[in-house]
């Protein structure tokens, strides 16, 4: 996988492991590296006859205190045997959806949503850990303001158990899509019109904040240093900010006082 969408992810089994080989060797591009990861197949859901696989999007910003919460999940679905990848085909559901296709209780997907956020939220942890050991990050400084978990969930005896495909940055995709579904279904497990944007206003509620947190360490003289550095476009622009963006609503949970 080379962070395009899915393009380039393969499964291998024993019965193509030489054919798979080889075409990983004809296509290899120079510098790229292969992961090779065990396939987990999740509980399947039928269809219409055709049973889909799927995974998770899980979105990672920072609570007020500055902790790493899941403000949202979406499932992305596809027929099996192909990467389910928004960006490929695959169509996206809310997991309350998935629920009502496996058959879980509300106790049982309780559950699972639970240990899926917490799933998430320990590889964002882990991403920053690692860095700090690697000293790429300082005592204090934090990895990113946003994170996009790829969660995958494996059928082990009565429990549902996720584990953690891969992490994505900031650029990460997926939250118009999971936006835009809750649009289009109007009504359904977990369709709520408060639901709608949920993800991205935490996301720019946590650059925010970050970004009022960088102006209180300034001191005076910085901040004007600084400020004599925008220019007079930049403190108009600042001004008009002020002056319109009240009026477009804040993010729940910040006030204008916390920009």
């Amino acid at each position: 996988n080379r962070g395009l969408g899915g393009e380039g992810v393969l499964f291998i089994t024993h019965d193509t492991l030489e054919e798979m080989a080889g075409r990983m060797a004809r296509e290899r591009i120079p510098g790229m590296n292969y992961v090779i990861q065990e396939r987990i197949t999740p509980p399947l859901v039928l269809e219409d006859g055709v049973q889909k696989d799927w995974n998770l999007r899980v979105f990672i910003s920072r609570d007020i205190e500055g902790r790493p919460l899941a403000s949202d999940m979406e499932v992305r679905i596809d027929v099996i045997g192909k990467p389910i990848n928004i960006s490929q085909t695959a169509q996206v559901l809310t997991i309350e959806e998935l629920g009502v296709r496996l058959g879980l209780t509300p106790e049982a997907l309780a559950r699972l949503r639970e240990d899926i956020g917490r799933t998430a939220v320990e590889a964002y942890l882990a991403v920053e850990e690692a860095m700090r050991a690697d000293g790429a990050l300082g005592p204090d400084q934090t990895a990113t303001d946003f994170m996009g978990a790829d969660i995958i969930v494996a059928q082990e005896g009565d429990r549902l158990v996720p584990y953690v495909m891969e992490v994505n940055d900031h650029h990460s995709g997926g939250m118009w899509d999971l936006d835009d579904h809750l649009r289009q279904q109007g009504s359904g497990p977990g369709i709520e019109p408060a639901r709608i944007g949920r993800a991205s206003q935490d996301w720019v509620a946590t650059m925010a904040r970050r970004a009022r947190i960088y102006r209180d360490r300034l001191d005076q003289r910085q901040w004007w240093s600084a400020l004599g550095g925008v220019g007079v476009k930049g403190a108009i622009t600042g001004m008009l900010l002020g002056l319109f963006l009240p009026a477009l609503g804040w993010p729940d949970g910040l006030q204008p006082s916390e920009i």
